[in-house]
């Protein structure tokens, strides 16, 4: 009996834990989440409804390669209410008790998970906005360009809001204390205002929260979970910090994580007649490493420096008060990059962490060193890494990697709001900039001529060459400094109506023809009023870099203006890739400042060749046709085509043909289907150069094409490869 009973009450608890257990999976896999990616211009980003961490912020996550600076920066989400952000002072909870710091914070700590994402009256959960279509891209009669929307097509909406931007995104939390965050980012596609985002964050106490006492509830009807709001004894919020968004370091390289990367995190504002009011980040010596490793070199791509952008958030409007909504220069009050104040297990429910996390922000005593001054606004500012005398970000003592800014304290009456406006982007060298001074350095030859950008003095270890290509590393915080000054003329200026360019092209096609490419594209943005002309642009070797090229301008100003234009000016063999872009020109930011559309919508990733000729007639082709390079050696990168490694081309070819490549042991390991009439053929398959038939890579080795034509005409070539 005794042991039935124990069999029994082992059954029972397991099966209470299975029944928890499954609580918890139904948890995390019932809340509501919308993830959208800002992706009109050269800065993307990850968002989530809910204002946390996006489920799609990893590698790879953009629609195609060569779309996103997060290619060679690793721009990371954009997030805004998190547990080490926001505060309030001497708060009424639902049940009496006045609470002397409690953390702002969108979800009941034990379950971060779930957190309080509002819905809008159309009841969906994030609004995701575009003003353009996608282009419909084909080349050689195939679809290349993304499928896949950007948001819902609404100019409408957006021409609503007052408003020139490309791409808008809304959405609302519920946190706490009863305060109600709603963030709305505006987005361009165009070159000048693309690499940055302005986000507005309006706070409104709207008495509604939760207190400790307010738990996650499931709905087993639905298995959705949920926190219990509640309604809040009616008051004002006392002494509101705002953290606005923290910088984020580098994590990734494409697809590859950095480890030890410790960059250098500065905030600038902070001084009497500082004109702008910054936190951004850029590129330091990685620890652990002996050599130079500033601006991430490639060492196998020739030095081309693969971080070359730095990362900002920069204040461009904060109150003084409710009652005073002039904007308030001396905000944020509070700028720091202390270490974590949460270690352990933080809650946001325990008065003692409250009290740690406001001296964090405020006290003087923790942020060390400060300045002091004359010349300081008011309030307390750590002094920044650069300035104090380090060469590498990782030997600053307590160095942590994220730094805050914030502003306040805000007295919020009940039904009441304040609004902040922030811009966050990136700024650095042009891909063109960076490749060169990547390739000088590995060449020993880098020279810095103009002015330092940065207060770090040379490292004893640093050779001239190294400190040059540091030195120009360091010119992006001008380049962030410039884009932020940029966002603020947006929105103080404009009003978010900033002068655009005329719409992207409904179609463009591209085609091979003998001795040419032809473009070809609708004419759908000539209605427009600033309509000025065409402007194309060709890369050589991939899609996947910005190394764009401007190759011809067809416009109004001179006199050339049609729909097609055709391209001989290219070699035999490598791979081209294009775009067209519409232009206006406009006086608002500089004088005679050219507008262009987003290369976003309508850049082709699928590759075109210059084609020289038909392919040979019968009879007269087997003398001529060849294997190039040949030897293909891996190494020897002079002699193979341009930017396109592992390709091999057979030329001189017959119109029809089939060719059979074998190893030097006779195993047939390619065949390759010739049909385009045309006198070329590479080893290619989707993208992919020196792939077997069963998708291996080939070996070093002698090998032997067999070329044949339907009417039985053949030919056999030795060629050599080495890897």
């Amino acid at each position: 009996m005794a042991k039935c009973m124990n069999t029994f009450l082992k059954r029972k608890y397991y099966g209470v834990i299975f029944i928890w257990l499954f609580g918890l999976v139904t948890i995390k896999s019932q809340i509501i989440i919308k993830d959208v990616i800002i992706r009109v211009g050269r800065y993307q980003t990850a968002v989530t409804n809910d204002m946390a961490r996006s489920s799609i912020d990893k590698p790879g996550w953009t629609l195609s390669p060569g779309e996103s600076y997060a290619q060679v920066s690793g721009v990371p989400h954009l997030d805004n209410v998190s547990i080490d952000y926001s505060m309030v002072q001497n708060w009424l909870d639902p049940d009496g008790k006045t609470w002397a710091n409690v953390t702002v914070f969108g979800a009941q700590y034990e379950a971060r998970d779930i957190r309080v994402p509002l819905q809008f009256s159309d009841s969906t959960y994030i609004h995701n906005y575009i003003r353009y279509p996608q282009t419909l891209v084909t080349v050689k009669g195939k679809v290349t360009s993304s499928s896949e929307p950007r948001g819902e097509l609404n100019p409408e909406a957006l021409d609503a809001m007052g408003t020139t931007a490309d791409q808008y995104v809304e959405n609302k939390l519920l946190t706490n204390v009863g305060l109600e965050f709603t963030r709305k980012i505006y987005a361009w596609s165009h070159f000048q205002d693309n690499n940055y985002v302005i986000v507005e964050m309006i706070v409104k106490n709207v008495g509604v929260g939760f207190g400790p006492n307010q738990k996650v509830k499931t709905n087993y009807s639905t298995w959705k979970s949920y926190v219990d709001t509640v309604k809040l004894p009616v008051q004002t919020i006392h002494g509101f910090l705002y953290g606005t968004p923290k910088i984020r370091y580098l994590q990734y390289i494409g697809p590859n994580k950095i480890r030890n990367t410790k960059p250098w995190i500065v905030h600038y504002g902070f001084r009497k007649g500082d004109s702008l009011r910054m936190l951004y980040s850029y590129d330091g010596q990685r620890e652990g490493k002996q050599s130079d490793v500033i601006g991430e070199p490639n060492l196998s791509e020739g030095g081309v420096l693969n971080n070359y952008l730095g990362h900002f958030q920069a204040t461009i409007y904060a109150p003084k008060s409710v009652n005073d909504r002039s904007d308030d220069i001396t905000q944020p009050r509070y700028t720091a990059y202390v270490q974590n104040w949460n270690s352990g297990s933080p809650k946001i429910w325990d008065e003692a962490k409250g009290k740690t996390m406001r001296d964090f922000i405020t006290n003087p005593d923790i942020v060390t060193p400060h300045y002091e001054g004359s010349d300081i606004l008011p309030a307390l500012h750590q002094v920044n890494m650069d300035e104090r005398g380090y060469d590498a970000p990782y030997e600053i003592p307590n160095y942590y990697q994220w730094a805050r800014s914030h502003a306040g304290p805000y007295e919020i009456p009940p039904n009441d709001s304040i609004k902040f406006v922030f811009a966050i982007g990136s700024g650095g060298l042009s891909p063109k900039v960076a490749f060169k001074v990547g390739r000088d350095w590995m060449n020993g030859v880098c020279k810095f001529e103009g002015q330092s950008s940065s207060p770090l003095t040379k490292p004893q270890n640093r050779t001239d060459n190294d400190w040059a290509k540091d030195q120009w590393v360091f010119t992006e915080i001008d380049s962030m400094k410039k884009t932020a000054a940029r966002a603020s003329w947006n929105y103080n200026k404009y009003n978010l109506k900033i002068p655009v360019p005329p719409p992207p092209l409904k179609w463009l096609k591209i085609e091979e023809k003998i001795g040419a490419i032809k473009l070809s594209w609708s004419d759908n943005a000539e209605s427009d009023p600033n309509f000025q002309g065409y402007r194309i642009y060709r890369a050589q070797g991939a899609s996947d870099t910005t190394l764009y090229s401007l190759i011809a301008e067809l416009s109004k100003r001179k006199g050339n203006l049609k729909n097609e234009y055709y391209d001989t000016q290219i070699d035999r063999g490598p791979d081209y890739y294009y775009y067209v872009s519409t232009f206006s020109i406009s006086d608002a930011f500089r004088k005679g400042e050219i507008l262009e559309s987003g290369k976003n919508y309508i850049q082709a990733f699928s590759p075109v060749r210059y084609v020289p000729k038909e392919g040979l007639s019968n009879g007269h082709w087997q003398d001529s046709v060849r294997v190039v390079p040949n030897p293909f050696n891996l190494a020897a990168r002079d002699v193979q085509f341009s930017r396109t490694p592992n390709k091999i081309m057979f030329v001189n070819l017959p119109k029809k043909c089939t060719i059979r490549i074998y190893s030097e042991n006779g195993n047939l390991i390619k065949k390759i289907n010739h049909s385009d009439g045309k006198s070329d053929e590479q080893w290619e398959v989707g993208g992919q150069y020196l792939l077997t038939d069963s998708g291996q890579r080939v070996v070093s080795g002698i090998y032997v094409a067999h070329f044949q034509t339907p009417e039985g005409e053949s030919a056999f070539l030795k060629f050599v490869i080495i890897r």
